[in-house]
């Protein structure tokens, strides 16, 4: 029950906004109507006359202004799922800000420590799973990347694209990540990009081409802003307004 109260709650506030956006072009028809009578009885000189109902739509205008003016921040908000394990809707496009990886599992090719990966994601993330149980606090049964690939495994069958966008410390090591995902079939029909910094431009890369990967940077994920900015970006121009992002 409170999960339905949450949610609805929830719902009320994201619409709340283009309710108040709603009165505000309602109202400013009003307005402008009880405008032009008014300056037409003014200009016919009779200066005395007062018409209540025009100044309560002027009124009106004016409050639904400062109403929306008073919700500004709150249209298009940052969403993100209820902890109650919300099946997320299948996307064509998909965002990814990759972790870097500690320099022992760098060595062994961005594979995870002591296992060894199949060609079947869905096998080796039972296999990851499998390992790490029991032994939570263990750093060595942590693998950065297995979140990311969790992460595509939920949009197989309608998945087309996946963007990566990687950290300065993270971006030597995308091609590590881009093999691992190579190397599995169900992987096979889906085009990795790298939205990177190119002379200090954002630019989409091809993932499959990365002949040019050292004169490339990544980017600051200690600034929000930044990160906040060029998924924007990458939103744009994947034609998805609603990609959804995801950080390993």
């Amino acid at each position: 029950m409170n999960l339905k109260r949450g949610k609805l709650v929830s719902k009320t506030r994201e619409l709340l906004p283009w309710a108040i956006g709603a009165f505000v072009v309602l109202s400013s028809n009003w307005a402008a109507s009880a405008f032009l009578e008014t300056f037409e009885v003014w200009a016919n000189g009779e200066w005395g006359v007062v018409c209540y109902a025009r100044i309560a739509y002027i009124a009106s205008f004016l409050f639904a202004l400062c109403l929306l003016y008073w919700q500004r921040r709150a249209f298009l908000p940052p969403r993100t799922r209820l902890l109650a394990n919300e099946p997320a809707e299948h996307r064509k496009h998909l965002v990814l800000f990759l972790s870097n990886l500690p320099d022992h599992l760098v060595k062994s090719g961005g594979r995870p420590e002591g296992l060894m990966l199949s060609n079947d994601l869905e096998q080796d993330l039972l296999m990851i799973e499998e390992h790490k149980r029991g032994k939570p606090a263990d750093p060595i049964a942590r693998w950065p990347w297995e979140m990311p690939l969790r992460g595509i495994r939920e949009h197989l069958g309608v998945l087309e694209t996946v963007t990566l966008i990687c950290s300065r410390e993270s971006l030597p090591q995308a091609p590590l990540f881009l093999n691992i995902c190579g190397q599995y079939r169900q992987l096979e029909q889906i085009k990795f990009d790298l939205l990177v910094q190119d002379q200090s431009w954002p630019a989409l890369r091809s993932g499959s081409d990365l002949s040019a990967l050292g004169s490339w940077e990544g980017w600051d994920f200690e600034s929000f802003d930044q990160l906040s900015e060029r998924f924007g970006r990458c939103s744009r121009s994947s034609g998805e307004e609603d990609t959804p992002m995801m950080q390993s």
